[in-house]
């Protein structure tokens, strides 16, 4: 899975929704995830990001949705 912690301490704590994976026409996939984090053990954001990998799976990007991140 994803490192999602990057240059932020970051730990997803509850998943609140999934996407339908998306393809493109170079066959890289894109899903939107959606979830309560914390970061630095005492912010609790809402997360909404859309990760996209490569037509072999390798992680490509990631972007904010909506903002980064909501306050809860």
């Amino acid at each position: 899975m994803v490192d999602m912690h990057g240059m932020r301490d970051i730990s997803a704590r509850k998943t609140i929704e999934w996407s339908d994976v998306g393809k493109d026409a170079d066959g890289n996939r894109t899903i939107r995830y959606k979830y309560y984090a914390t970061i630095w053990d005492k912010d609790v954001k809402i997360m909404n990001q859309v990760f996209t990998f490569d037509a072999k799976g390798n992680f490509v990007s990631v972007k904010n949705i909506e903002g980064f991140p909501k306050a809860e």
